[in-house]
């Protein structure tokens, strides 16, 4: 029982690791990661916090997707190893969260941040 639990648990950290290759390479737009890379200044904390709160993600969510996204741009598409991946989006994700929810949150971040500036 537990053998297949595992096995679960590992075709479903490969299934998102390869989700999160297409949404980084034909959901978010250069624009979306450009927003998300390069906000905000000290004094739109307030707003950002605002955008990270309507996203429906924590603080700490935000900081881990913007490093992740950081990284895969600075890599040229994501040429790292799975298990650095994994380690960048652990923050990002919990067992609970789907690709479906991820991309909805950080379109939603985008959108919102992009309006700040």
């Amino acid at each position: 029982m537990l053998a297949k639990a595992v096995l679960v648990l590992v075709l479903f950290q490969k299934n998102f690791l390869r989700d999160w290759h297409i949404l980084m390479k034909h959901i978010f737009t250069a624009e979306e990661e450009e927003i998300l890379v390069r906000c905000c200044a000290p004094n739109q904390s307030k707003a950002l916090n605002t955008c990270v709160d309507k996203a429906g993600l924590t603080f700490k969510q935000y900081k881990d997707l913007k490093t992740a996204v950081e990284r895969w741009r600075s890599r040229g598409l994501g040429r790292s190893s799975p298990e650095e991946e994994k380690k960048e989006l652990s923050g990002v994700t919990d067992p609970s969260t789907s690709l479906m929810d991820l991309t909805k949150r950080a379109r939603a971040l985008a959108k919102c941040i992009a309006e700040i500036k």
